[in-house]
């Protein structure tokens, strides 16, 4: 299912996320769609992950059932497509970049494709998108695995970085905050984090408007400085936007309808 696709539906998936379980009737006659247009958008979803089919209906997916990851690449689409083209804009041929787990660096995935480069990575979602790519190596790193964000972390995932070197890290994020910094939901991570920042070159930490206004994260794993480069939307509040701004981080504000564009990184 395509970004265009996920905005297209947004609505719908709106519905059935408050709902839990919906009837092809209901979400027919609610949004004015023939009951085979609302068979096939099932579909598509179950595709992905989100919800479970049911004779008649669906129901949203057990969060057991599925990973975070998957479940909040369908959030924000449109604005999480932007950045991750932008993110993807700035990687040439021949470049090694680093790749961690999150939907908005997943999201680059298809925007990197027919570039010749090589991919250091902890998140099995990157591997399931990337692997088939001729022309791209990639290299997972080692890991204990977290089954709900599908991605290794921990002491093994450092060590296994200890000889590898990236131009480029892409980040996502749980949350950002003014005061605590770039914020993630495992405190098990703040070492993995760190190693990235330090065999990278440059840290891009990509985030959606919704990472300022409802942050969420209870471990700060560094501070929002001049290390850091930010890649968000235009919904970003411009108080913050410019609070970081004055604090030497470097920030990319990119619209929704805009094409990706930025200089070149090796």
């Amino acid at each position: 299912m395509k970004p265009a696709d996920f905005a297209k539906h947004k609505d719908i998936i709106q519905f059935i996320t408050q709902k839990n379980e919906v009837s092809v009737r209901e979400l027919a006659e609610r949004f004015y769609l023939s009951e085979a247009t609302v068979r096939r958008t099932l579909t598509k979803l179950e595709n992905v992950g989100y919800v479970v089919r049911f004779h008649g209906g669906a129901r949203l997916a057990d969060p057991m059932e599925t990973s975070r990851v998957k479940r909040r690449s369908l959030l924000h689409v449109a604005e999480k497509d932007a950045i991750a083209a932008f993110a993807a804009g700035l990687v040439q041929d021949g470049a090694t970049i680093l790749m961690m787990g999150g939907s908005s660096v997943a999201a680059m995935c298809p925007h990197l494709q027919g570039k010749n480069i090589t991919i250091i990575t902890n998140s099995i979602v990157i591997i399931q998108e990337m692997a088939w790519m001729t022309n791209c190596k990639v290299i997972l790193l080692a890991g204990v695995l977290n089954p709900t964000e599908m991605e290794v972390r921990g002491a093994l995932t450092e060590h296994s970085m200890a000889r590898l070197h990236a131009g480029l890290a892409f980040f996502g994020t749980s949350g950002l905050s003014l005061q605590h910094g770039v914020l993630t939901d495992d405190p098990n991570a703040i070492g993995t984090y760190e190693k990235c920042v330090s065999i990278s070159e440059k840290t891009y930490v990509l985030a959606d408007h919704t990472k300022f206004t409802n942050p969420a994260g209870t471990t700060a794993v560094f501070t929002l400085d001049e290390r850091i480069n930010l890649i968000t939307d235009d919904k970003a509040p411009p108080a913050v936007i410019k609070a970081l701004k004055a604090r030497g981080v470097s920030v990319d504000v990119v619209g929704n309808n805009e094409p990706a564009s930025g200089e070149a990184h090796s």
